[in-house]
């Protein structure tokens, strides 16, 4: 462990407040981090104990607890022989002090400008511990920059991500980089490189340390020689000068110099003199009652204490006259060992006079606690009648509440009964509807279930599922465009396949997903719709062309067989051949608020609008409807950002769903349609295929 010469970076905490003991620990240096060999030194815990300097004893505690936490340990400007560093006198750990070595507090000093940098990320530099950080971005690490100001300016230092100057500690659990230039060190090895090449390769001999006894005797030795006297020899050759030996590292225990102190002579102690000084300077003390003559000559006598006391008063101003003041006291024969004796008594004193304080406030707290007992005692009985009364008055209160709250209960349970009697009216009719339309059979009863809410992306994965599962051809797109054509058209839908066998189990597989199933109406008469639920209802009313028309029944009084002129949309539901079916899924049943969620109120630019206005009147005699036509662009406008072909996909989509029913289903000529659907390969799939 040797710090000296070196700059560190420290880490400083106060682990006993109530003492104001602060050390430190080493974390890094120039050389990189402090190792653990290093730290082993430091026994018990890796710190270095804090101790004030003289020129600071009153400002240390508050200095020091300014810089907790990172701050540097600054021995480069310190001379070797300062040994700022030392043993601790005080080091016991059976006592708690677990720091066997101190440093002086004025080798510990905060963070210096231009020393070493903090590399902290973008957006961080307010909580760097240096005064300039450098900033990183990724790999990007430029600087250095003011952490107040951490905009980086053009002629900023760019450091590469693998520089052998950047090192990381770890303080408290959190990993700190940091970049140490070594600018000083380059310069310290650049100045002393001419001094090592001068110097001698030392012989193996020369290697071993020659102790001061050797060296004294040798010299000893040369000075009793005759030849060693060099004025009585005479040579006329030049005695060359001897180099200087190279410098070599001390071994063994440290030398530094004490502070300097004056020279300070006690005086010593001469009861004769004393004697003879005490005998000029006063003069004769009469006896009491003495006849003096009137020739004889008075002066006053001046208590010996007194004096001592204003002289005391007048040396206590300068600093040097009250410490030669200390020394002249104790050289004085006995005085040593009365001030003790003085001091030890003043401090019993002190300590009895606080013990007897201590011993007056426990007094005064029994005898307090001794009438308060008394008190007790005589105000029991009326303590017991009071709390008595409080329980007493509090009951009452809580059966009174208990009583109102019965009534209340009893109003509402008979409001509760009169609105059972009405539900069961209401079930009795309800019964006896249904009895007769069942005994009837011209009246079929649909009703809905309570669905749950399902996010979009899972009812697109459930019906691609399904429909893979029942044998048809399906990708998520697919998916997506019938979810998206049935929100548009939730009254009606035509479903389109091969054969009527293939609409039948299209409609079911989309009604499975909605967790519901499909009712047949065979006579295509009317249908009632049982009030309650939120989920679709599905019926198969008839068959045109080879496609089933599923209808979602929300009004009761209409009838299941609607117009051909309503806008409902076609689902295409195509059969693949390679596929083999699965059993049908089962979902827990969906309200319709989920489906709704598929239409949004986008909105479409001038070009796609210009795209599909040629499809609006091909045949003179049918035109296309206003409803179709709206939610065809609906449709696109809903999904002209979800599909991967964009709004050209939508478009094609669109003409699928909502503008080749009109024209299959009012007849027009094949050659009339085609040439607007060249760039619409599922519309023009459907359309070429189409009887």
């Amino acid at each position: 462990m040797d710090f000296n010469g070196k700059a560190v970076l420290v880490y400083l905490e106060e682990d006993n407040i109530t003492k104001a003991y602060f050390r430190i620990k080493p974390l890094l240096s120039q050389d990189g981090p402090i190792t653990s060999e290093t730290l082993n030194s430091l026994p018990d815990e890796g710190f270095l104990r804090i101790v004030p300097d003289r020129n600071e004893q009153h400002t240390f505690k508050e200095r020091m607890r300014t810089m907790c936490g990172l701050c540097l340990l600054d021995l480069r400007n310190q001379p070797a022989e300062a040994n700022k560093i030392r043993t601790n006198k005080n080091y016991n750990p059976a006592n708690g002090e677990n720091n066997q070595f101190i440093v002086y507090s004025d080798a510990v000093c905060a963070m210096q400008q231009d020393l070493l940098y903090q590399v902290v990320p973008q957006g961080e530099a307010e909580k760097a511990v240096t005064p300039f950080v450098f900033i990183r971005n990724g790999a990007n690490i430029q600087g250095p920059v003011k952490k107040d100001e951490p905009s980086i300016p053009e002629d900023a230092k760019q450091l590469p991500p693998d520089s052998q100057e950047l090192y990381s500690i770890s303080v408290n659990g959190q990993e700190l980089l940091f970049f140490w230039p070594r600018k000083a060190e380059n310069a310290e090895k650049t100045a002393v490189k001419p001094v090592e090449t001068a110097q001698e390769v030392p012989s193996e001999k020369a290697e071993e340390p020659v102790s001061a006894l050797d060296q004294i005797q040798e010299i000893n030795k040369q000075c009793i020689a005759q030849s060693a006297n060099l004025l009585t020899t005479k040579t006329s050759v030049a005695v060359p000068e001897k180099p200087a030996a190279p410098q070599q590292p001390l071994t063994g225990t440290k030398l530094y110099s004490p502070g300097q102190k004056g020279n300070s002579f006690r005086r010593a102690h001469n009861p004769l003199m004393e004697t003879v000084e005490l005998q000029r300077y006063a003069s004769k003390q009469e006896a009491p009652g003495a006849i003096v003559n009137d020739s004889t000559a008075l002066k006053d006598v001046m208590n010996p204490v007194d004096t001592f006391k204003r002289s005391l008063q007048r040396v206590c101003i300068n600093a040097e006259d009250s410490r030669q003041a200390v020394d002249i006291i104790l050289s004085c024969p006995g005085m040593q060992q009365g001030l003790s004796a003085a001091m030890a008594c003043e401090s019993k004193k002190l300590a009895i006079s606080a013990m007897n304080s201590q011993l007056q406030e426990l007094e005064a707290e029994r005898l307090m606690l001794l009438m308060q007992l008394d008190d007790a005692r005589k105000d029991m009985a009326s303590l017991k009648k009071n709390a008595l009364d409080e329980l007493t008055a509090s009951e009452k209160a809580a059966l009174e509440d208990v009583r109102k709250e019965k009534q209340l209960l009893e109003a509402e349970n008979a409001l509760q009964e009169k609105a059972l009697r009405a539900l069961n009216e209401m079930r009795d009719q309800a019964q006896e509807t249904l009895e007769k339309a069942v005994h009837d059979g011209s009246t079929v009863l649909l009703t809905r279930m309570n669905g749950q809410k399902i996010e979009k992306q899972e009812l697109v994965r459930r019906l691609d599922e399904a429909m893979k599962a029942a044998g048809f051809i399906c990708n998520e797109g697919d998916a997506l465009a019938l979810l998206t054509a049935y929100a548009l058209s939730p009254n009606a839908l035509y479903i389109s396949a091969a054969n009527n066998s293939d609409a039948a189990l299209g409609a079911e597989t989309l009604a499975g997903v909605f967790g519901t199933d499909v009712s047949l109406n065979r006579n295509e008469s009317n249908a009632l719709l049982a009030p309650g639920g939120n989920t679709p209802v599905f019926v198969r009313s008839h068959t045109r062309k080879g496609c089933t028309a599923v209808v979602l029944q929300n009004d009761p009084a209409q009838g299941m067989k609607l117009p051909d002129e309503y806008p409902f949309a076609l689902l295409p539901f195509a059969a693949d051949i390679r596929a083999i079916p699965q059993a049908t899924c089962t979902y827990a049943p969906v309200c319709s608020s989920s489906v709704n969620a598929f239409v949004s109120d986008s909105k479409l630019n001038a070009e796609t609008i210009s795209a599909m206005q040629p499809l609006r009147n091909l045949n003179a005699s049918s035109p296309l409807p206003i409803a179709r036509f709206r939610n065809a662009l609906r449709f696109i406008a809903s999904t002209q950002n979800a599909f991967r072909g964009g709004v050209a996909e939508a478009i094609d989509r669109a003409v699928c769903h909502f503008i080749l029913p009109h024209y299959l289903f009012s007849g027009i000529r094949k050659e009339e349609l085609a040439q607007y659907l060249t760039d619409m390969p599922r519309a023009l799939d459907i359309w070429n295929t189409a009887k």
